[in-house]
């Protein structure tokens, strides 16, 4: 396989265009990185969003130092690339690798079961490949703390918006207390919670005093209220 990799990667490499290289344009060397990083986002091909970047990934062996690029070929659909660097010798290396592009966003530090609410000390930042990210993902803090896991969230994974919701106020078999109130009256009755449901959302309750199922919204702590 060793071997297979080394053929493919000259036989790319011949293919590059080779761009003359001027004694007066090389100054001193730089990272090799930030060379095949300019290198990559010069590509127009490539749709870099707004808070995205470019993760470089080389071979072992590659020269951390380069005078300058003397070919680049980029499939930014791939993510992968062929190269040469110029040397601070003179000589050429050739070189493939990926360039990868990256958004940060939190995800969860440990698993996370159904029923736990996210809090700050759950999250951490990362940079996620924007070609694995889902286009549901929640990527800010805000979106997340205080949310409720509705399915398991894996560790150091982006968080889709329909494995989270609002924390529930009511869950479902809870006693609660029916209130409604209107024209300068307020009347109370007891009730059972048919359904879960979040602070402010319509959720259907058992009358327990007339036995009618109405519905009511959810105002938290044991409490529904009729308008």
């Amino acid at each position: 396989m060793a071997r297979f990799h080394a053929l493919l990667t000259a036989a790319l490499v011949g293919l590059l265009p080779a761009v003359p290289v001027e004694a007066e344009d090389l100054g001193s060397d730089v990272d090799s990185i930030v060379l095949l990083q300019e290198a990559a986002l010069a590509d127009p091909g490539l749709t870099l969003p707004a808070d995205g970047q470019i993760r470089i990934v080389l071979p072992e062996g590659t020269p951390a130092k380069a005078l300058a690029l003397d070919g680049f070929a980029f499939d930014h659909r791939a993510g992968r690339f062929a190269a040469r660097l110029v040397l601070a010798d003179g000589s050429r290396h050739g070189l493939r690798g990926q360039a990868i592009v990256t958004v940060p966003a939190m995800v969860p530090v440990r698993r996370l079961a159904p029923g736990e609410t996210i809090t700050e000390a759950d999250l951490a930042p990362a940079d996620v490949p924007l070609a694995t990210l889902p286009g549901s993902a929640l990527r800010k803090a805000r979106d997340l703390i205080g949310k409720e896991v509705q399915r398991t969230l894996p560790a150091d994974r982006p968080v889709i918006a329909g494995s989270v919701r609002e924390p529930r106020a009511i869950r479902r078999g809870e006693q609660v207390l029916i209130a409604f109130s209107g024209d300068g009256i307020e009347l109370t009755a007891p009730g059972r919670a048919l359904q879960d449901g979040a602070l402010g959302e319509a959720i259907r309750v058992v009358n327990l005093s007339s036995n009618r199922t109405i519905t009511a919204i959810a105002a938290g702590s044991g409490r529904v209220t009729v308008e």
